[in-house]
């Protein structure tokens, strides 16, 4: 057998958009946590850069496929990923507009789903 490092490559952009799921979970309920005295991720950033760290977890994992596309380390097929930065970026100015979003983890989740699905299928069909 031989290794192959795009795989481990492409594990990186799959974790940080898992990160992103928990995170949205956390920032969901950050006022609940805050008053049961549940100290989370979100509650030791803060509501603002727990929302800039979540708006980086949305969208770094498609630049860094398209970087590693660029680089050659993926097939061109990849970038099909780059569907999913649009569903991405309305997610994040919601993030950052309202106080609440008691779905943002499930929302989150359908972009991750539909960030993986589409480098899955790029990358295999070419």
């Amino acid at each position: 057998g031989r290794w192959d490092w795009s795989a481990l490559l492409l594990s990186v952009p799959v974790g940080i958009l898992t990160t992103a799921v928990l995170l949205g979970n956390n920032i969901r309920d950050l006022d609940e946590d805050e008053a049961a005295g549940v100290r989370t991720l979100a509650h030791r950033l803060g509501r603002r850069l727990s929302r800039f760290v979540y708006a980086c977890c949305m969208l770094v994992p498609p630049l860094a496929v398209a970087a590693m596309a660029a680089a050659g380390v993926l097939r061109v097929g990849a970038l099909l990923s780059l569907l999913s930065v649009v569903p991405a970026c309305g997610l994040v100015r919601s993030a950052y507009r309202a106080r609440r979003m008691p779905d943002i983890d499930a929302r989150t989740a359908r972009v991750a789903a539909l960030f993986l699905a589409s480098l899955w299928l790029g990358t295999t069909i070419t």
